[in-house]
Parts: C-alpha cells; sequence; structure tokens
C-alpha cells in the first residue's frame, strides 16, 4: 500500500480547473441536488450543522443557502479532478463529508462519471484518506465497498 509520503502530489488552484468539464460538473451536480431527495437531504443535513457550529443560526435562511452552494462546489469540484483527472486517491485534513463516499459508492441517482458527462467502463477503487485524530495519516474506506465503515460529520452511515 502506497502511504501519502510515497504518493506523487498535484497541487492546484480553482483557476486551474475553471473549463467546460468544471461547468458541466456543477451544472450536473446542481440538478441532482434539485432531483434527488436523497442527496439533496445529505448536502441539507451537512449545511445545517456547518451553520449551526459556526453560530451563524441567526442568519438562517441566507447562512443555509451559502452553506449548500459551496457544498455543492466543493462536490463539483471533487468530481471534476477525481473522475475527470483520473485520480483515485483523496487525502483530506478534516473528515470527509458523508455525501463523498455515498456518491462514489454510486447511492444516489447519477454516477460520478455521469455527473462528468462520461461513461465509466469501470468503477476505480476511490479511496479517501483523512487526517487522523493522533497526527497520521489514517485509511478511511474504499467507497465502492458498500459494507465499509467511515467516520462522517453528521455521524451516519
Amino acid at each position: 500500500m502506497n502511504w501519502p509520503e510515497h504518493q506523487k502530489w498535484i497541487t492546484v488552484g480553482v483557476e486551474d480547473l475553471l473549463d467546460k468539464r468544471t461547468y458541466f460538473s456543477l451544472r450536473s451536480v446542481w440538478l441532482l441536488y434539485r432531483v434527488d431527495s436523497k442527496f439533496a437531504e445529505d448536502i441539507n443535513i451537512i449545511a445545517d450543522k456547518f451553520v449551526l457550529k459556526r453560530g451563524w443560526n441567526t442568519t438562517g435562511k441566507l447562512a443555509m443557502e451559502m452553506s449548500i452552494a459551496y457544498l455543492i462546489e466543493e462536490v463539483a469540484l471533487n468530481l471534476r479532478i477525481r473522475v475527470g483527472d483520473a485520480i483515485d486517491d483523496e487525502y483530506y485534513l478534516g473528515e470527509t463529508l458523508n455525501v463523498l463516499p455515498r456518491l462514489y459508492r454510486g447511492e444516489y441517482i447519477k454516477t460520478p462519471a455521469e455527473l462528468i458527462g462520461r461513461r465509466a467502463k469501470s468503477v476505480p477503487e476511490y479511496r479517501f484518506f483523512e487526517w487522523g485524530e493522533k497526527g497520521w495519516a489514517e485509511w478511511v474506506d474504499r467507497p465502492v465497498t458498500r459494507s465499509a465503515k467511515f467516520r462522517l460529520i453528521d455521524g451516519g452511515a
């Protein structure tokens, strides 16, 4: 197994990704949010917890809308990078948003490949790493494995 220190690292900024694939992905994720109630519920739960954690509950609707928009953008960029550029592993300095492993496991009405306008010939083994509580990179999950356990922001499975 290749651990983070043995991987080839790529650093990109949003400005490096502003292309038609990113636009297609962003549009597709917004549509998924509107037509897939399970996906929308997962996004809303994360946004609500984020708003309450930050103490923004006094701004109500606007704070929720901004959090939802941020999450939709994050999911779209994740798809653009991981599926569009065929990057199987993700290293994240925090907890993995539950919506990402669920998306890559195929729990919503569209697949990651469909959301960026591609047909998947096979499903890669997307893996998520997150920074461990003890200060070391910790193996989190191989999200295409339905029986896998992983830590989620909303505590769900």
